[in-house]
């Protein structure tokens, strides 16, 4: 029997369907495995194009194939590091466990990046970690305290490779673990160049958690010099509220105020960080916190006398007392005025800024407890000026 030209054609190509289609169909896996074979039975060039030829298959998932690369420039880096293709191998393999996010890379990277001395090589696995390390706390944390001690060689003095302290502030941010805020922020902080500064204001966006309750945490238990730097930092915030301000200020005072002294320097910048927290509350008009206000006078007036602050400083204090809207405040106010004129009883020179920011900061406040102190003010030998300003405030109390 003929089998008829039309039958025939069909029965051909059911035929070439059946034998064909394995040979272009195959499984992903044996695609994988036919790369790794390839990849371990070929010289330096082989490999490096194996690796270009996997990056066309999109759908085949190529993880083996590159841990099987790492695992192999990890074992081999002693002699890959000093040959052109063995290097290029090295950077690829990385690159791409980094691009295809293989998370199962990452303990491996991590104790590469710890093995060499080879800052090109560490800056790309820094990136590749940024994309594969996500929720590996034991890495972030590790990560966290390579940082510190790379910032600590930095301050010291030791010449370190900034674009590589720049790509790890970047990992962190992508990774976005909180723990990492602090040190992302030091770096940011601490004299480094534009390029790393840039990178850790970025990263600083992508880490997880509420910004004020972070920095918050940077001045509760960073060094003095990094206390004053993220109180500063807090006021170039243009999405904070003014709540927000108000709570980091209000920290900074505090901190400022009972954080134990170390040296000198420390001193300084606490003694800094007091004066910028209540610059900021005084700017915000925030009532509230007066017992620490009044504790800040105390200290400034003290170190104004001792020479240590500047003129400007006890008037900022004064002024914070006169816009907290308390009557305490106003009681400590009348007691620094009554100083103030006993000294000038006894003939002694009083500042005119300083007795007219008294006197400003009584009649801001309008409370009767200053009346006495202000009437005496206006017999005694001060300037005209000084008394004008004392009939005022007094007519600033009688309206209140």
């Amino acid at each position: 029997m003929k089998i008829k030209p039309v039958k025939a054609i069909l029965l051909l190509l059911i035929i070439l369907t059946i034998t064909v289609t394995p040979l272009f169909g195959a499984d992903d896996s044996e695609i994988v495995e036919a790369f790794r074979k390839n990849f371990t039975r070929g010289s330096l060039a082989t490999k490096v194009r194996v690796l270009q030829d996997s990056i066309e298959y999109e759908d085949a998932d190529m993880a083996p194939l590159y841990t099987l690369s790492l695992e192999f420039i990890t074992g081999n880096s002693w002699m890959l590091q000093s040959d052109s293709l063995g290097r290029e191998l090295m950077l690829f393999t990385i690159r791409l466990l980094g691009t295809h996010r293989i998370e199962e890379s990452a303990p491996l990277l991590w104790e590469f990046f710890n093995d060499i001395d080879d800052n090109a090589l560490r800056i790309e696995i820094m990136s590749s970690l940024g994309a594969t390390a996500a929720g590996n706390s034991v890495i972030i944390y590790g990560i966290n305290a390579w940082l510190r001690e790379y910032n600590g060689r930095f301050k010291a003095g030791e010449e370190v490779d900034h674009k590589l302290a720049a790509e790890t502030v970047a990992a962190l941010g992508k990774l976005g673990d909180p723990t990492s805020f602090p040190i992302v922020f030091t770096t940011g902080t601490i004299g480094y160049s534009d390029i790393v500064n840039l990178s850790a204001a970025e990263a600083l966006g992508g880490i997880e958690g509420y910004f004020t309750d972070h920095i918050i945490q940077v001045i509760r238990s960073s060094v003095p010099e990094e206390k004053l730097a993220a109180l500063k930092a807090a006021y170039g915030q243009n999405s904070l509220t003014r709540e927000d301000k108000a709570s980091i200020a209000i920290v900074g005072l505090d901190i400022g105020l009972y954080s134990e002294v170390l040296d000198t320097e420390a001193e300084g910048f606490l003694r800094e960080l007091r004066y910028e927290a209540v610059r900021e509350l005084t700017a915000l008009n925030w009532s509230g916190g007066t017992d620490n206000l009044i504790q800040h006078f105390d200290n400034t007036v003290f170190e104004y006398e001792q020479k240590l602050c500047r003129k400007v400083n006890l008037i900022e204090a004064m002024d914070a007392l006169g816009t907290s809207g308390s009557h305490d405040a106003a009681v400590r106010l009348t007691i620094y005025l009554e100083v103030l004129n006993s000294y000038t009883e006894n003939g002694q020179i009083v500042d005119e800024q300083i007795i007219l920011s008294v006197i400003r900061n009584l009649s801001e406040l309008g409370d009767n407890t200053a009346f006495d102190y202000l009437l005496y003010t206006g017999y005694l030998n001060y300037s005209g000026s000084v008394k004008r300003a004392a009939r005022e405030a007094l007519k600033n109390l009688k309206n209140i």
